[in-house]
């Protein structure tokens, strides 16, 4: 099984309503339909920029938005200095980053905008199942856990146990870590509830008995 441990601190950045942005700064729409779509609610934003799309006489104007999109990520990593062994993900606009300070340059033009979203201090990835090609990737946070590529049950009985083995896992207490798994197991076991969703829990278990301590 393919189990990787990344233990920095990583900081996620996204661009602020980042459609528009990338259109108001390129020239295809002006301030005050910016100001107009930016405003409104996010459901209403992205209707308004889907129909925007549909209308443009060009019907070119999602490629426009991903070059654009492109353009501005270069720019930000390049005029930080982050190098690509660097960028542990990269989702459209967003951006997973490891061992950096808080970025200095993060506006670009009068709208574009990278902002600050979270910060985390350990990632684990391994595969959904035996047989998948999607991979899981667990984000520690201060408060708990955060989930790409599915979602977690905050409300599950054995979610306050899976943070604390994550946390058992960051602060390298092995021992601990290895007590406590043996009683998450069990307690998993008894549940007919996944605490990842589309992750079976006998296979969860199977993953973190194959955590590879750093």
């Amino acid at each position: 099984m393919s189990i990787k441990v990344t233990k920095q601190v990583i900081r996620e950045y996204d661009m602020r309503s980042a459609n528009i942005s990338v259109l108001a700064e390129e020239g295809y729409i002006d301030k005050i339909t910016y100001l107009d779509i930016e405003e409104s609610p996010k459901p209403v934003r992205n209707k308004l920029i889907g129909l925007l799309i549909k209308d443009y006489e060009n019907s070119e104007l999602y490629n426009t938005i991903k070059a654009s999109i492109d353009k501005y990520v270069e720019e930000f990593l390049k005029v930080n200095n982050i190098k690509k062994k660097d960028v542990i993900e990269r989702s459209h606009d967003a951006l997973f980053i490891q061992g950096t300070e808080d970025l200095k340059y993060t506006s670009f033009g009068d709208y574009v905008e990278f902002r600050l979203k979270h910060k985390y201090s350990l990632l684990i990835e391994f595969p959904m199942s035996s047989k998948s090609a999607v991979t899981i990737k667990l984000y520690k946070t201060n408060s708990g856990v955060d989930v790409r590529y599915s979602k977690i049950d905050k409300k599950h009985e054995c979610y306050g146990d899976l943070v604390n083995l994550i946390y058992f896992i960051y602060s390298g207490k092995r021992a601990v870590y290895y007590k406590e798994l043996k009683k998450f197991i069990k307690k998993l076991a008894k549940s007919e509830t996944s605490i990842i969703q589309n992750v079976n829990n006998e296979y969860l278990c199977d993953v973190f008995r194959d955590i590879p301590f750093i």
